[in-house]
C-alpha cells in the first residue's frame, strides 16, 4: 500500500504532465483542419487526390480527351491556304473551359512549314471547328492538330444550346457563295456565336470550309450570314438529294453479238457505257444488274449492294449465251425481275428506285400473252409502285413507240442509232437521276462568349 506521502507525490506529477501535455493536446483538437480538397489526400468523396466528387479540380480519369474527327489543309488562292479540323468534346458533363491548340504543316519531305497556335474553349458534347485562314506556304502536304493544357470544369447543368440553321443556297461560280439564317431558339443572348460551314463532295472528302461569327444574337433573334470562297473549288461536291436504287436491265440476245466482232461490239460498249454510269454513283447509292435474253437471269448477275465494282464486274462479266443466239428477248421478265429486287427493302428513309433498260430488239417472249404486251403489264406494275422506268433503244430494229410508252415518261426513252452514242445516253441519265445535289452537309454553330 502507497504511504500519504508518494500519493501526493504521484498526484503532483500528473498534474504536471496535464499543464505540460494538455495545451498541446487541445490546440491539436482545435486546430487541426479537417478533409478538404487541398489536403493532398484522398478523402471525402473524392475521386483522386483532391480531385472529383466536391472538388472543383477534375480527375483526369473523369474526362475524356477531345476527338478530332479530321483535319485538312486548303488552298484557298494560289499560294495561300487554310487550315481547319473537325472536334469534338465527348463529355456530357465537363466543359473545357480553355485548351491550346497548334497546327504543324509539314511539306512532302516532313519538313515542317509553318506551326500556328491558338486558344479555345469547347462545351459538353459539341462539335466544333478549329479554323485558321491565310498561312502563306510552298507546296504543303499535310498538317496535324494537337490540343494540350486543357482546363476541365464541371457543369451538371449544362443544356445545350438551341441554335438552328435554316434556308441554305450555295451557289457554285467563280467565287462560291453559301447564304443561311440562324435563329436563336432561346430566351438569353448571345454575346458572341461561332458559325463554321463545310462543303463535301460525293465521297464524303471536306474540300472546303469556312467560317464566321456573329455578335450581339439576342433571344428569339434570327440573322442571315453568308461564307464565301475566293476561287471555284477544286472538284464539284455532288450529292443526290436522296440515295439511289438503280437496276440495271440488260439485253444479252443473240442480236447484240450481231457484228461479228470478238468481243461483240455492240455488248461490249454497252458494258463500258453502264460501267461508266456506276462509277458516277454515290457512296449511298445501291446498284444491281439483271440481264435477259430468251429469259432472264435466274439467279440475277447482281443484287442490290453499294458495291459499285461488284455491280461494274457483274456488268462485265456479261456473256452471251448459245441458247440466246437464236433465241427471243423476254424484256418483260427483266423488268419483273428487276423490279422484285427494288421492291425489296434495303435503304431506310427516302430513296429514290430506277430501273434503267437496254434493248436492241423487239421484245418477242413469252408467246403468250406476247411479248410486248407482258413486258407492258410488268412496267405498269413498276411504275405503279413509284419505281422510275428510263429505257434504251440500240438500234434500228427496236420499236421505238412501245419503249417509249413503257418508260415513265416520253423523255425517259433515249434511242441510240448506234452503240458508241451510248456513253453520252448513260451519263444524261445519270444527271437526269440525280438533277439536283447536296452541296453543304454541315453548318455548325455554338456560343463562344457567354449568355
Amino acid at each position: 500500500m502507497l504511504s500519504w506521502r508518494t500519493r501526493r507525490q504521484t498526484l503532483y506529477i500528473i498534474i504536471f504532465l496535464i499543464l505540460l501535455v494538455g495545451p498541446f493536446v487541445l490546440y491539436f483538437v482545435v486546430q487541426k483542419p479537417g478533409a478538404n480538397c487541398f489536403d493532398g489526400k484522398q478523402n471525402q468523396d473524392e475521386f483522386g487526390i483532391d480531385c472529383g466528387g466536391s472538388c472543383a479540380q477534375v480527375c483526369e480519369e473523369e474526362v475524356a480527351d477531345h476527338i478530332v474527327q479530321w483535319q485538312r489543309i486548303f488552298e484557298s488562292r494560289p499560294g495561300e491556304y487554310y487550315v481547319a479540323a473537325f472536334v469534338e468534346n465527348p463529355n456530357t458533363d465537363f466543359i473545357a473551359e480553355s485548351f491550346r491548340y497548334t497546327f504543324e504543316v509539314y511539306d512532302k519531305n516532313n519538313e515542317l512549314l509553318i506551326s500556328k497556335e491558338g486558344v479555345s474553349k469547347s462545351n459538353p458534347r459539341e462539335r466544333f471547328i478549329i479554323f485558321e485562314p491565310g498561312l502563306r506556304l510552298e507546296n504543303p502536304e499535310r498538317v496535324f492538330l494537337e490540343i494540350s493544357g486543357v482546363e476541365w470544369i464541371r457543369d451538371e447543368l449544362y443544356r445545350q444550346p438551341k441554335l438552328s440553321i435554316r434556308n441554305e443556297n450555295l451557289s457554285l461560280a467563280t467565287s462560291p457563295r453559301l447564304t443561311a439564317n440562324i435563329l436563336n431558339e432561346e430566351d438569353d443572348r448571345y454575346d458572341a456565336v461561332e458559325v463554321s460551314a463545310v462543303v463535301f463532295n460525293e465521297e464524303s472528302n471536306v474540300i472546303a470550309v469556312s467560317q464566321t461569327e456573329i455578335k450581339n444574337l439576342g433571344g428569339g433573334e434570327s440573322e442571315n450570314i453568308f461564307f464565301t470562297w475566293p476561287e471555284e473549288f477544286k472538284e464539284e461536291p455532288r450529292i443526290c438529294l436522296e440515295p439511289i436504287e438503280v437496276m440495271l436491265a440488260f439485253d444479252r440476245s443473240g442480236s447484240m453479238n450481231d457484228d461479228g466482232v470478238d468481243p461483240p461490239q455492240p455488248l461490249s460498249d454497252a458494258q463500258d457505257a453502264a460501267r461508266r454510269f456506276l462509277s458516277e454513283l454515290s457512296f449511298r447509292d445501291f446498284s444491281g444488274l439483271v440481264s435477259f435474253g430468251t429469259q432472264a437471269s435466274d439467279p440475277i448477275d447482281q443484287t442490290l449492294t453499294n458495291d459499285r465494282e461488284a455491280t461494274r464486274r457483274a456488268v462485265l462479266d456479261i456473256s452471251i449465251l448459245p441458247e440466246d443466239e437464236t433465241g427471243a428477248t423476254n424484256l418483260g421478265e427483266g423488268i419483273l425481275k428487276a423490279r422484285e429486287e427494288l421492291d425489296g427493302l434495303i435503304t431506310e428513309g427516302p430513296h429514290k428506285e430506277v430501273l434503267i433498260v437496254l434493248t436492241d430488239g423487239k421484245a418477242n417472249a413469252p408467246k403468250d400473252p406476247g411479248g410486248e404486251e407482258f413486258a407492258r403489264t410488268q412496267a405498269l406494275f413498276s411504275k405503279s409502285l413509284g419505281q422510275e422506268i428510263y429505257t434504251i433503244g440500240l438500234g434500228d430494229k427496236v420499236n421505238q413507240a412501245f419503249l417509249r410508252d413503257i418508260a415513265s415518261t416520253p423523255e425517259h426513252y433515249y434511242f441510240s442509232a448506234t452503240s458508241e452514242e451510248l456513253g453520252g445516253i448513260y451519263s444524261d441519265i445519270a444527271t437526269s437521276v440525280c438533277p439536283e445535289r447536296i452541296y453543304l452537309t454541315g453548318i455548325f454553330a455554338r456560343p463562344i462568349n457567354g449568355n
